[in-house]
C-alpha cells in the first residue's frame, strides 16, 4: 500500500498542480540541459567526422604523392646504398693499409732499436780494443825509444876511439879487471 501524506489529500487540485509544477521545473531544466549537451555532442561528432574525412583525404593525397615519388626516389636510394657500400670498402681498405703501415713502423722501430743497441755494443768493444791498442802502442814506443837509445849509445861507443888498458886474452876478455870501454 502507498502511503500518501494526509496534507496532500486535504489540498485542492489547483494547489497540487502548483506543487507539481514546482517539483517538475528542475526536471524540465535538467532535461533541457541534457538536450543541449546532446546537441553539442552531436555537433562535435559531426565536426570530428568532417575533420577525419579531410585528414583521410590529406593522407590519400600524401599516399599518391609518395607513390609518384617512389620510382624517382628509388635510383637515389640505390645510389646512396652504393655510395655507402663503397665508403665502407674504402674505409676497410684504408684500415687494412694503416694496420700494415703501423706493423711496418713497429718492425722498423724494433729493428732500429736492435741496431742501435748492437752499434752501442760495437762502439764499446771498439773502445776496449782501442784502449788495448793504445797500451800496446805506448809500450812499443817505449821499447822503440829504449832500443834507439841503446843503438845510439852503442854507435857512439863504437865510433869513439878505444883505449886499451891492458892486454886481452884470447877469448877477448881484458886481462885486468875493471878495464873496459869508457862510456
Amino acid at each position: 500500500m502507498i502511503w500518501i501524506p494526509t496534507v496532500v489529500l486535504r489540498q485542492p487540485a489547483a494547489a497540487l498542480l502548483l506543487q507539481a509544477e514546482a517539483v517538475a521545473w528542475p526536471e524540465v531544466v535538467t532535461a533541457i540541459g541534457v538536450a543541449v549537451l546532446a546537441l553539442v555532442a552531436v555537433g562535435l561528432a559531426a565536426m570530428s567526422l568532417a575533420t577525419l574525412r579531410s585528414i583521410q583525404g590529406l593522407l590519400r593525397s600524401i599516399d599518391r604523392t609518395i607513390e609518384g615519388l617512389a620510382p624517382r626516389a628509388q635510383p637515389v636510394l640505390d645510389g646512396v646504398a652504393r655510395i655507402t657500400e663503397d665508403a665502407s670498402h674504402v674505409t676497410a681498405a684504408l684500415r687494412q693499409d694503416l694496420d700494415g703501415v703501423h706493423e711496418t713502423l713497429t718492425q722498423l722501430n724494433d729493428q732500429m732499436r736492435a741496431a742501435l743497441h748492437s752499434a752501442e755494443e760495437r762502439v764499446r768493444e771498439f773502445g776496449a780494443v782501442l784502449d788495448i791498442v793504445q797500451d800496446q802502442a805506448q809500450q812499443l814506443m817505449l821499447d822503440a825509444t829504449a832500443t834507439a837509445r841503446g843503438v845510439q849509445a852503442t854507435a857512439q861507443a863504437l865510433t869513439r876511439p878505444r883505449r886499451r888498458r891492458g892486454r886481452r886474452s884470447r877469448r877477448g876478455r881484458l886481462a885486468e879487471p875493471g878495464a873496459g870501454i869508457d862510456d
